[in-house]
C-alpha cells in the first residue's frame, strides 16, 4: 500500500469515527466565538442599568444588600465591568444563582440560574456534550482526531500530477454536485485548514496537560503555579471581609477593566480568596491575580503582569488564539466562519466516501453479470 492510500485510510474512518463529534464542537465554537456580544444584547438588562450622573456605591454596601437578600446563600463569586459606570455588581453563589445589583443604589436588579443559562450550556457543549468527565474525554480525542485528518488531508490535497495542481486551487462551481461537492471539501478545506490547524492546536492545549508542559520544557520557562496557596486555619475565627481586600487592593493596581473575587467554600477550611484584576490589552493577555488568607486577609500570593515569564505569556494567549479574539473583531469574524465551514467537512467528507461507495458496488455488479454464463 501507497503512502497516499495508508493516508486516505486513515483519513476516511477517523473521519468517520469522529465526524459527529467534530459538527457539535464546530457549531457551538463558531457560537461562543461572540460570548461577550451576544451577552450585551440578550443579557443587557442583567448586564447593565440606565447611566447615572452618581458615583457608584461600594462593595461592601452591595455584599450587605445581598447578605439582606440571601441571608442564607454562600458566596463563591463577585464580579463587576470596572471601566463602565453602569455596569451591575454580579455575585454567584455555590448553587450558580447569579445576582445582579445596582451599581448606584445597590438594588438588587435581576436574577439568573446559571446552569440554565444558553452561552454556559453552549460551553458545556463545546467542551463534554454535556456529559462531564467522559464527554471531556471523547471531544479530546475527537479533536485529536480532526487534527490528524487535516494532517493527512494535505497530503491527498496534493495531486499526482502537477499539470491538475492548479485544479486544487478553485472550486468548480458550475460542475456537478459530486464536483462541487468535492471541490468545497478539497479545496476549501485546504484553505481553512491553516487556521483550523491553529483552533484545534489550542484546543489540544487544555485537552492534554502533557501538551503544554512539554511546549513549557521546551521553551524552559514556567507559567505561575497552578496551585492556589492555602490560608492557616483559625479555629472559630471569621472570614476577613473581602470588601476590604478587593478596596485595598484596587487602590494599588488601578486602571482595570474587570475584577473577579473568588470565595473559597465554607467546607474548604485552609482555601484562600482569589482577586484577579484583567486589564486593557491588545495583543497578551494583561492579569494581576492575588490570593489572599481568608481569615488574616494577609496576602499570600501576587501574580503580576510585571512578572509574566515567556510561559505565561503563552499560557494566557491559548484563549485569544483559539477565539480569534487575539486580532480583534476581523480574527473573530474569521474564526466564526471557518468553525462553522469546519462543521460541514464530515459532511462534504461522508457524501464523498458514500458516492465512492455507490460506484464501486455498481462496479462489482457488472463484474459478476460479465463472469455469468448461460448454461447450453
Amino acid at each position: 500500500m501507497s503512502i497516499k492510500k495508508l493516508f486516505g485510510q486513515i483519513h476516511l474512518w477517523l473521519g468517520l469515527a469522529s465526524g459527529l463529534i467534530v459538527v457539535v464542537v464546530s457549531i457551538t465554537g463558531c457560537i461562543y466565538v461572540f460570548e461577550e456580544e451576544i451577552r450585551n444584547i440578550t443579557q443587557k438588562d442583567f448586564l447593565y442599568v440606565s447611566p447615572q450622573n452618581q458615583p457608584r456605591i461600594g462593595l461592601e454596601k452591595v455584599l450587605e444588600v445581598y447578605k439582606n437578600e440571601f441571608p442564607k446563600a454562600k458566596i463563591s463569586q463577585i464580579r463587576q465591568i470596572e471601566d463602565i459606570p453602569n455596569s451591575t455588581f454580579i455575585i454567584v453563589d455555590d448553587k450558580k444563582q447569579a445576582s445582579a445589583f445596582n451599581p448606584y443604589t445597590g438594588t438588587l436588579v435581576k436574577k439568573r440560574d446559571l446552569d440554565d443559562d444558553f452561552l454556559v450550556v453552549v460551553e458545556r457543549m463545546h467542551r463534554t456534550l454535556l456529559l462531564d468527565e467522559v464527554g471531556g474525554t471523547i471531544v479530546a480525542w475527537g479533536v485529536a482526531c480532526f487534527f490528524v485528518i487535516m494532517i493527512t488531508g494535505l497530503v491527498l490535497w496534493f495531486p499526482t500530477a502537477r499539470n491538475r495542481l492548479k485544479n486544487s486551487f478553485k472550486v468548480k462551481w458550475n460542475g456537478t454536485f459530486k464536483r462541487v461537492n468535492y471541490d468545497v471539501h478539497n479545496v476549501l478545506g485546504f484553505y481553512a485548514m491553516w487556521i483550523l490547524l491553529v483552533i484545534a492546536a489550542t484546543g489540544l492545549w487544555w485537552a492534554f496537560d502533557s501538551i503544554p508542559k512539554t511546549v513549557f520544557s521546551f521553551m524552559d520557562s514556567k507559567p505561575f503555579p497552578k496551585e492556589r496557596p492555602k490560608s492557616t486555619f483559625v479555629a472559630d475565627a471569621k472570614p476577613f471581609p473581602v470588601a476590604q481586600l478587593y478596596e485595598q487592593t484596587a487602590k494599588q493596581y488601578p486602571g482595570m477593566h474587570q475584577s473577579f473575587i473568588n470565595i473559597p467554600k465554607s467546607k474548604d477550611s485552609t482555601g484562600s480568596v482569589r482577586i484577579q484584576f484583567r486589564y486593557p490589552y491588545q495583543w497578551i493577555r494583561q492579569h494581576n491575580t492575588f490570593f489572599f488568607d481568608k481569615y488574616s486577609g494577609k496576602l499570600l500570593r501576587g501574580d503580576l503582569i510585571k512578572n509574566y515569564t515567556t510561559a505565561e505569556a503563552v499560557k494566557v494567549s491559548v484563549y485569544d488564539l483559539h477565539t480569534g479574539r487575539m486580532f480583534g473583531l476581523g480574527g473573530k469574524i474569521l474564526a466564526f466562519i471557518v468553525s462553522l465551514f469546519s462543521a460541514t467537512l464530515p459532511v462534504t467528507g461522508f457524501l464523498i466516501w458514500w458516492g465512492k461507495r455507490k460506484k464501486s458496488k455498481k462496479k462489482g455488479k457488472k463484474v459478476q453479470q460479465k463472469e455469468l454464463k448461460p448454461i447450453a
